[in-house]
């Protein structure tokens, strides 16, 4: 699944993200450090060519929950 994460900054990094669920809107994980909220799909640009496939937009919510003991 392809992602867009949104740091606190406003700064948007384009990456993949395996899951064996379904990322939706509301939904939370853990990547790169991070703790993300799925809040809906990302919007393209399109410069005259094929559509870019679609993203996710997550954005972050603070540092990686620790587990508990």
């Amino acid at each position: 699944m392809l992602v867009s994460l949104q740091y606190s900054n406003g700064r948007i990094y384009e990456t993949s993200y395996v899951s064996s669920v379904e990322l939706k809107p509301g939904s939370e994980f853990d990547l790169h450090g991070r703790h993300w909220l799925v809040v809906g799909l990302a919007k393209q640009q399109t410069r005259g060519g094929p559509s870019p496939p679609p993203r996710t937009l997550c954005v972050s919510t603070g540092t990686r929950s620790s587990p508990t003991p």
